[in-house]
């Protein structure tokens, strides 16, 4: 027995730093299972979450924020009221965006108690849950109220736009966007005449999720509402601007329309038209409205320069934006058009369509006649050759339309076989797509096709960071050309969407945003035999720890994609004790004796049996402790490796002689009649000699003793 296996059966003894990692595992919780605490142990429809009491029965139907209901929700011994905001799967709440949320101290802002994973009997698994204080009230915007609401011009300067400027500032301090701006998500603090109005809260979802088109810029309402990305503070100063149109307005010009009539109009008579229709602002209001509505980003107002207007300061009108109207049309899916942008937005209802204008050379006759804009033909002539270079494509007119979409409107989204993404919405729009079990494989072909990646190159923003956009979608077409654990569209998930959680269907039913979550989740399945056989990483947990922790599993990734049993299974230890080492987690005693389990493939390896039983022995041990760490340690200890293969490389030695041996005697026995004689010569010979040398010892002997008489 190896001497690395003896100091093992005692190392609980005298490893000073396992016995004070004994200590803190006492005196502190289990990160990975704090979280956890008491979420699956109680029944009924109460459910206990930290120092809160969420009734999962008590649906508070006017605070839902689009998709996410909220829930009446009780502090300790049934103090205080709370709103509690049960996360959706296929929405993926801005986990990142807490802390700083949090950290704006602002009298106008839903003050955020908690967050965190609990389990929801609903639904059987466990979600994500945010705590706001109960001080909303009522909402400004009713569910069927024309979004018209008529309020005084000082009413809305007093109650609504100071309180917002203080907001707007705090966000600008924090770097935070809000992404959900607008009248029915603006509350009146339980006051009828808006002493105190609270905007409503922002986290539950991907920014802009719950924005209608209205109020969102041209370039984002265009795009589906969860593929919008990441939301920007231009983009809140435009539903500000949108919002107080809607609060001042006596009529809805938009009424009855469609979220694409809507994007239409606008594009059409530009967004403050659009919005305000026929009301007329005269003064100030119009002077600030024009500012907020303002299409182009570049020259919107930002918050400085509405708090310099607030200040009494007269600022430059913005101008608008010049839009491009052919004087004659062109006909497309047997309709006229005279503006590209909205051409751009309808050429994928007619794919064949749209090829045959561009081929019979329609499209260039009209751009370059009718819109005398020689350079756009070129940027179309330049997308259509890419595809053409690229060889035999499937879905060539869908991929057609896309990349002529792209060419004639720079500024919209990414449009592809009716999904309509900003770049950096396209993992909200997989995370979605992953979690409700739909195909996929259109994602795949995005990222092969360099469909991305011709969005990029028609962009003209100086302020886009293209760079970090070609190397971020690289990398997707990379990962997706590799079939093994750890890449493909899991990887691109888990790579595009830093908040999204761990999707595998090993763990269905828990909330996994953390390597560390993923132990914790483990450890209560084990304890419940839900893990008790089989692998535990399959390929959404390599790709989701790889992307978290790459140090615990990157090094690992050939032995899980390996053919051998043994190494797969080794790997899977390798890997969680990593993470348990690297995150100083205690220990989980049920994970441990779950892969103890599996270790008999392992334990074949070695040759001694005496070594195998011992090691065995070892680390069944450690397995019922927990300690993760040391049985990776003694599984993957080079000197019983090494002592173990010299024994077995002796053994073999011997063996191989004796077996030479036995077959030369074999060999010997085919001729009988010679068999032996050669070795009785020799035997002869040799006793002979003996004999012979006895007998001139004792002559010898003889002769010198009576010698010595005489």
């Amino acid at each position: 027995m190896s001497d690395a296996l003896e100091d093992a059966e005692h190392a609980e003894q005298t490893d000073s730093v396992e016995n004070q990692r004994d200590i803190e595992q006492e005196a502190a919780p289990d990160k990975a299972g704090e979280r956890r605490a008491g979420n699956r142990g109680g029944g009924g429809s109460t459910v206990k979450f930290m120092d809160f009491e969420i009734d999962s029965t008590s649906h508070l139907e006017d605070y839902d924020h689009g998709e996410i209901h909220a829930y009446a929700a009780t502090g300790k011994k049934g103090q205080g009221k709370y709103i509690a905001y049960v996360s959706e799967p296929h929405l993926v709440p801005r986990h990142h965006r807490i802390e700083v949320y949090q950290a704006i101290i602002n009298p106008y802002t839903a003050r955020l108690m908690k967050t965190g994973a609990v389990y929801w009997p609903p639904a059987k698994q466990e979600r994500f849950v945010f705590i706001y204080e109960d001080t909303l009230g009522r909402k400004l915007l009713q569910p069927g109220d024309e979004p018209a609401l008529g309020y005084k011009n000082e009413v809305v300067l007093e109650r609504i736009l100071k309180p917002f400027a203080s907001i707007l500032q705090d966000f600008r301090d924090r770097d935070f966007v809000h992404g959900s701006i607008r009248p029915s998500n603006i509350y009146n603090g339980g006051s009828a005449s808006l002493k105190k109005i609270v905007l409503g809260e922002c986290l539950t979802q991907p920014s802009g999720v719950c924005q209608g088109a209205l109020y969102e810029p041209i370039e984002r309402a265009t795009a589906d509402p969860i593929g919008r990305g990441p939301g920007t503070r231009p983009s809140d100063m435009y539903a500000f601007g949108v919002t107080l149109a809607v609060l001042l307005r006596q009529n809805d010009p938009l009424a009855d329309m469609s979220d694409e009539e809507i994007i239409k109009r606008k594009i059409d008579m530009g967004s403050y038209a659009a919005v305000t229709g026929k009301d007329r602002f005269t003064g100030p209001i119009l002077e600030l409205l024009r500012g907020l509505l303002h299409d182009d980003a570049a020259q919107r107002w930002t918050i400085d320069e509405m708090l310099a207007w607030m200040d009494g300061r007269r600022l430059s009108p913005k101008q608008a934006i010049r839009k491009i109207v052919a004087p004659r049309p062109i006909v497309f899916n047997n309709r006229k058009y005279l503006q590209p942008t909205i051409l751009a937005m309808d050429l994928e209802k007619n794919p064949g369509d749209a090829k045959r204008i561009l081929e019979d050379g329609e499209l260039k006759n009209w751009v370059n006649r009718a819109i005398e804009k020689p350079e756009l033909y070129e940027k179309i002539e330049t997308s259509v050759d890419a595809l053409r270079n690229a060889g035999q494509v499937s879905g060539y007119e869908e991929k057609l339309v896309s990349f002529l979409s792209m060419a004639i409107d720079n500024d919209a989204p990414i449009r592809y076989r009716g999904l309509h993404m900003c770049p950096d919405g396209i993992g909200s729009v997989l995370a979605e797509y992953m979690a409700q079990k739909r195909d996929v494989n259109i994602f795949v072909d995005i990222f092969s096709s360099n469909i991305v990646m011709q969005w990029v190159k028609m962009q003209t923003n100086p302020l886009l960071d293209i760079g970090s956009l070609v190397q971020k979608f690289d990398s997707c077409r990379m990962f997706v050309r590799q079939k093994n654990l750890g890449f493909g569209l899991e990887r691109c998930l888990y790579f595009l969407n830093a908040e999204a959680r761990c999707m595998s269907d090993k763990i269905k039913g828990y909330y996994v945003l953390t390597p560390e979550d993923l132990l914790g989740a483990y450890e209560e399945m084990c304890k419940e035999g839900k893990s008790a056989s089989g692998l535990l990483i399959d390929r959404h947990i390599a790709a989701f720890i790889s992307v978290k922790d790459g140090k615990s599993i990157d090094i690992y990734l050939p032995d899980l994609n390996a053919a051998e049993h043994y190494r797969k299974v080794m790997a899977n230890l390798m890997v969680l004790a990593n993470i348990q080492k690297r995150s100083q987690l205690p220990y989980f005693p049920a994970i441990g004796q779950a892969i103890a389990a599996q270790l008999g493939a392992v334990y074949k390896r070695y040759h001694d049996r005496t070594i195998r039983d011992k090691l065995k022995q070892s680390v069944d041990k450690f397995a019922k402790e927990g300690d993760l760490i040391k049985m990776a340690s003694l599984i993957e200890n080079p000197d019983v490796q090494a002592k173990d293969f010299e024994a077995f490389k002796l053994a073999m030695k011997e063996y191989d002689d004796l077996r030479g041996e036995s077959m030369r005697l074999e060999a010997r026995l085919l001729d009988r009649a010679t068999f032996g004689l050669a070795t009785g010569q020799e035997a002869s010979a040799l006793v002979s000699s003996m004999v012979a040398g006895v007998i001139i010892l004792v002559v010898a002997f003889l002769y010198f003793s009576d010698n010595a008489l005489f």
